[in-house]
């Protein structure tokens, strides 16, 4: 009977460990720096928001934890937080802003890019100037944040460093153009951090867009992810298994122009999940 009791009061104990860990993940603040480890030295992908990876990084944590707990080896892990200061720090995490600004820039204004008919060249460059002007406004915005006192010399330095690269822009496709682009630019970027948005925009950039009926496809295929926890890397592809699962069944979909570019991403998420996990330290 009393080892009975014990055994209930134990459960209920885990429980109350798990939804309290839970909640202290998520409830982290929010700061600037991206998206966010480290086998090969490919390029980074797009940081996710952070408090995402928070509450993500910190259920798979738990929940590994009930199934040592279910097992036998009665380990529950703390919840985690991501260290913004250390990873920020990192020389890599400015790679990986880089390519959040450009998938932003691809899903802000790709569509507009084409129903404006712009040359290649225009494209180009209008897609580093615009993430030129994106990272201008984040710099300055974090700086203001950082230094209240010269809130006035920050405002006009940055008005002054955003009306530079507007200009340029207006230079090269004219101000009317530009006005309309404006106008045409998306203004929902809520998905921005969700695997196979980033599979798309990639795909995009390249001028190889997915169908409708592929991008549904990668949705359900990217829903089906799974830990695989032990296993090996790819000899082949230098993927994690679980990405060389969603790897291979995308093969079925796509073609092969389509499929290096996804490898691609895919590497790039890799590492960016490596990122993430190495600057991931227990919640306080």
């Amino acid at each position: 009977m009393k080892k009975a009791l014990f055994s209930v009061l134990l459960i209920l104990a885990l429980i109350t460990v798990f939804y309290a860990g839970r909640q202290s993940a998520t409830k982290q603040p929010t700061a600037a720096g991206e998206p966010k480890a480290t086998v090969a030295k490919t390029p980074g992908v797009a940081l996710q928001p952070k408090e995402t990876v928070v509450a993500r990084s910190a259920d798979a944590s738990l929940n590994a934890g009930i199934s040592e707990w279910e097992s036998g080896k009665h380990k529950l892990p703390p919840a985690l937080r991501l260290d913004r200061e250390a990873a920020n720090s990192d020389p890599r995490s400015e790679s990986f802003r880089a390519k959040a600004r450009e998938r932003w820039v691809e899903h802000a204004y790709g569509a507009a890019f084409k129903k404006l008919n712009l040359t290649d060249f225009q494209i180009a460059r209008m897609r580093e100037l615009l993430a030129m002007r994106e990272r201008s406004l984040s710099e300055f915005d974090s700086l203001a944040g950082k230094s209240s006192a010269n809130g006035e010399v920050i405002s006009e330095a940055r008005q002054a460093s955003v009306q530079g690269v507007d200009q340029k822009i207006a230079d090269l496709i004219g101000r009317e153009t530009y006005a309309e682009l404006k106008s045409l630019r998306k203004r929902s970027v809520s998905n921005l951090s969700q695997a196979y948005t980033e599979a798309g925009l990639d795909l995009s950039m390249a001028g190889l867009p997915l169908s409708e009926d592929q991008a549904k496809a990668l949705t359900d295929i990217y829903g089906q992810r799974r830990p695989m926890p032990g296993a090996e890397a790819s000899s082949k592809t230098a993927l994690p298994a679980d990405l060389q699962v969603i790897f291979e069944k995308a093969q079925q979909h796509m073609s092969k122009d389509q499929l290096d570019v996804f490898l691609t991403t895919l590497r790039w998420k890799a590492e960016h999940e490596r990122f993430i996990a190495h600057y991931m330290v227990p919640a306080k």
